[in-house]
């Protein structure tokens, strides 16, 4: 999605390797899908099978921590993604995203900081079920001052992040903005 830099939930998916397990590398792209239907629990679900069949792949570890970012488990998020640095120890986008969320753990990324409304409706249309680039957007929009377009995307935020109060809130002030 979008040309966003970071390994976190805004860049695109890593390439699985050539040399991959063809059963790895199945299950991969199912948890890529799953996760674009907002169906975090089953990726991970299929990335555990991918992480035992290919342990060493920094692609199924730095999903995994994508996933564990959706769910709202930075703690767990943090691991996978230090797994994933052992094995592509050069991956300097990767270490940003690390240690950013190490920094703020429920935090939005500062890779997110700069993007524009244009390239962030890209980004969450192909990466729906994202929550961060659903919180960007709608952050932008409330700033543009596009009062009902913050309120449908703080709304999906909801829906993405039951639990946000944050969301609950954004929400309720947008929607006294619009009368």
């Amino acid at each position: 999605p979008g040309a966003a830099p970071g390994p976190g939930p805004t860049a695109p998916a890593p390439s699985y390797e050539a040399r991959a397990d063809p059963q790895a590398e199945a299950l991969y792209l199912e948890a890529l899908g799953l996760a674009q239907q907002n169906e975090p629990q089953k990726a991970l679900d299929a990335l555990a099978k991918a992480r035992r069949i290919d342990p060493t792949s920094g692609p199924i570890w730095i999903e995994t921590g994508r996933a564990y970012r959706r769910i709202g488990e930075p703690d767990e998020a943090i691991a996978a993604y230090r797994t994933a640095l052992q094995y592509d120890p050069q991956n300097a986008a990767l270490a940003r995203e690390l240690a950013e969320l190490e920094a703020d753990p429920t935090g939005p990324s500062s890779a997110l900081a700069n993007v524009g409304r244009e390239q962030l409706e890209a980004m969450v249309q192909a990466d729906p079920s994202n929550p961060e680039l659903v919180r960007a957007l709608a952050d932008v929009c409330e700033k543009q001052s596009d009062f009902p377009a913050a309120l449908k995307w703080y709304s999906r935020l909801q829906d993405l992040l039951v639990k946000d109060i944050e969301a609950q809130r954004k929400i309720a002030l947008t929607y006294s903005r619009l009368k």
